[in-house]
């Protein structure tokens, strides 16, 4: 091809969008864990990355004070300075170590009478810690050429041309730490009709920790149920205490103390088996204590492997996480999944 004459018109365009979003928590007590109930009448601010960047430099220009001024205060990343505070408020030396998952291998819940009498031994202070980090990318290149060329043959030839690339990536990470006497809220579930955990929008106020004070807590979706031992014969779940893990932070552990012939299942032949339910809410919106028996349930399994699984609501907010699963069997030999869930509340 010879080109005699040409008209060319060609147009791009580019956008890219960068984006991330960090938030942090960090509340740190002496003495009983305080209510989670928020508090009236305090202000709060949330600074952006520009914000936190300004902070940055302000610090870093500030005059350094002399090292016998320096008792009592802290710096450094987030962990460093739950870690000073420990130190500062209770006198003590606290060693931060990284520690892993469980590996594959279930684990039996034997050291269950040692994990519940540990969590008796209050130490006067305890604090949490949560990190989330939302990282949004989109990136959109548009590029077009249209024009008209004639050959020396005589050959005219007109052509539009339009391209366009686009790519998106989203990256989430959540971290929580919990020291001291902060109560982790794990009660164990048993999807009786589902195959895992899923929270509804709907809430109850429920005393899940048993420290006399109520919190929102999520209701389960329909299918499943938390454990539950009516242990008053009152017909309701009263508080955590009649739950298997809330107070421990070991659901499994804490049902595996109701072994009495240390099979490694409740089954029939342990007394609690004909006492234990599944608390549930009907679409009628009244509480339902479902036996055993009722939900097809005829053991449960106390081996469990780590399975952690964040479960979000509505605007993507944390409603809970999904920390370890076990089984259930049902007199048809069906299997049932039986988890211990972290609510959020």
């Amino acid at each position: 091809m010879k080109i005699e004459s040409a008209t060319l018109q060609m147009s791009a365009s580019h956008v890219k969008l960068e984006q991330t979003e960090v938030r942090e928590h960090l509340r740190f007590w002496t003495g009983p864990r305080p209510s989670d109930a928020p508090e009236r009448g305090r202000d709060q601010v949330t600074l952006g990355e520009e914000a936190r960047r300004l902070a940055a430099q302000a610090d870093a220009a500030a005059p350094q004070p002399k090292p016998d001024e320096c008792r009592g205060t802290v710096s450094g990343s987030p962990l460093d300075v739950l870690r000073q505070l420990v130190e500062i408020l209770t006198g003590r030396k606290l060693d931060l170590f990284e520690g892993k998952l469980p590996g594959a291998e279930a684990d039996s819940a034997q050291p269950a009478a040692e994990a519940v009498a540990a969590t008796n031994n209050d130490p006067g202070f305890g604090a949490e810690y949560e990190y989330h980090e939302v990282r949004d990318e989109r990136e959109l290149s548009q590029f077009s050429a249209q024009g008209e060329l004639v050959t020396q043959d005589g050959a005219h030839i007109r052509f539009d041309l339009s391209l366009t690339l686009a790519r998106q990536y989203h990256e989430e990470r959540h971290e929580r730490l919990t020291i001291g006497n902060a109560v982790r809220k794990d009660p164990l579930i048993i999807n009786y009709a589902g195959n895992a955990a899923a929270l509804s929008e709907q809430t109850v106020a429920f005393d899940l920790d048993a420290d006399g004070q109520r919190e929102q807590v999520h209701l389960l979706q329909p299918g499943s149920g938390f454990l539950a031992l009516d242990r008053n014969q009152d017909g309701k779940v009263n508080d955590g205490r009649e739950l298997f893990g809330p107070q421990s932070g070991n659901g499994f552990a804490d049902l595996a103390q109701e072994d009495s012939d240390h099979n490694g299942w409740i089954d029939e032949s342990d007394p609690v088996f004909a006492q234990l339910c599944l608390w549930t809410r009907g679409v009628d919106g009244k509480d339902q204590l479902l036996s055993l028996k009722q939900a097809g349930v005829g053991a449960i399994s106390l081996a469990s492997l780590a399975t952690p699984f964040d479960l979000y609501g509505a605007g993507h907010q944390l409603q809970g996480q999904i920390q370890r699963s076990g089984i259930a069997i049902g007199d048809d030999g069906q299997v049932r999944s039986v988890q211990q869930l972290d609510l959020m509340v």
